[in-house]
């Protein structure tokens, strides 16, 4: 999937810039996409609320193949926000989805 400048794929403008603006384009071909499985990673050792701009969720096909990589958490003005609000509205509006435990 190219970006919508042709330059980069979705992913790529999710992770450089996982603003509310760049989830709120990119939800349609996220919603198109054939995944089917999740994966939350966060950091190990959480020591601070910042360190949780560090999480992100991968979605994968029915074949455990790797499509999306998406930053779980953002930063707007000064705070920590979820972009889980998004990722839950993806899961919701596709009830095919399932976390996958490894």
């Amino acid at each position: 999937m190219v970006g919508k400048n042709g330059d980069g794929t979705i992913v790529e403008e999710l992770n450089a810039n996982p603003d509310r603006n760049n989830w709120e384009k990119f939800r349609k071909y996220l919603l198109r996409s054939k995944a089917k499985y999740y994966k939350v990673f966060y950091p190990k050792k959480l020591k601070s609320k910042k360190e949780l701009l560090y999480a992100y969720a991968v979605i994968y096909d029915s074949k455990y193949r790797q499509m999306f990589k998406i930053p779980v958490y953002m930063k707007e003005k000064g705070s920590v926000h979820g972009a889980t609000i998004y990722f839950k509205e993806l899961l919701n509006t596709n009830k095919d989805y399932k976390e996958w435990v490894a």
